[in-house]
């Protein structure tokens, strides 16, 4: 219980729950009138959840500031999913679809967590990162969201942006922010298949422009099945693919 293994029965049983989670979440969500209820609850807890994680982080001790501040992209997406509950906007939901199912469901597959469920870390982890993944799969299969082409290239140039500032400090202060920096996790993920840093970089922009492309396939697939035809509130035009 103090210690967490990747690939083990205990992370099996941890990404099975949250999944679950998401499923009841949408479920929830498309019964008649349940809609804005289901998502003013969820939206509460992401405040709680994601408050009580940055403030975990920021003042535990011993305070180690690689690891400190919410810049991480997970730590990022989980406010976005809060703005794109309360907004409404499509940047919101785009940058949180793409981000949210292409490089956040990493943290399902490939955890770079190591302790286990006697740890807050091990339930702080499993949830931020559900709800950020329950928020895209809500937004997707209740509030009617439909990504465009164009969507992923606006996500793909926020992501950009990102590393446009997080490169340098991670560079600077030898930090491993987005993955991006000279460091690396304890845990093996799938970045450390692209090389050393910093030539990985080009490569993972690379990796990430095709995740996004393969995110948006895959949505245009999942809409033409009888169970997301109907949303509960149709919030983008009809897609053409």
């Amino acid at each position: 219980m103090d210690t967490f293994h990747p690939f083990s029965l205990m992370h099996a049983l941890a990404t099975a729950s949250c999944f679950a989670m998401i499923a009841t979440l949408c479920f929830l969500g498309q019964k008649p009138g349940r809609e804005s209820t289901v998502r003013k609850w969820w939206l509460l807890s992401i405040f709680v959840i994601q408050l009580g994680h940055d403030f975990y982080f920021l003042t535990k001790q011993p305070r180690d500031w690689g690891d400190a501040i919410p810049l991480q992209v997970c730590d990022l997406m989980g406010w976005v999913a809060a703005w794109s509950l309360i907004s409404q906007r499509r940047l919101a939901k785009s940058v949180l679809f793409f981000g949210g199912l292409g490089l956040c469901t990493q943290a399902f597959f490939t955890p770079t967590l190591q302790y286990g469920p006697a740890h807050v870390r091990f339930w702080l982890f499993f949830l931020t990162h559900t709800q950020i993944i329950g928020t895209a799969v809500y937004e997707f299969a209740v509030r009617g969201y439909r990504p465009r082409w164009a969507d992923a290239l606006t996500a793909y140039g926020v992501f950009v942006a990102y590393a446009c500032f997080i490169v340098p400090l991670d560079t600077l202060m030898g930090w491993n922010y987005g993955f991006l920096g000279p460091s690396k996790p304890a845990s093996p993920t799938i970045v450390d298949l692209l090389g050393p840093w910093p030539m990985r970089i080009l490569p993972l922009s690379a990796v990430v422009a095709t995740v996004f492309s393969l995110v948006k396939l895959g949505a245009f697939a999942a809409s033409r099945l009888p169970i997301f035809r109907s949303p509960q509130i149709s919030s983008s035009l009809p897609e053409t693919a």
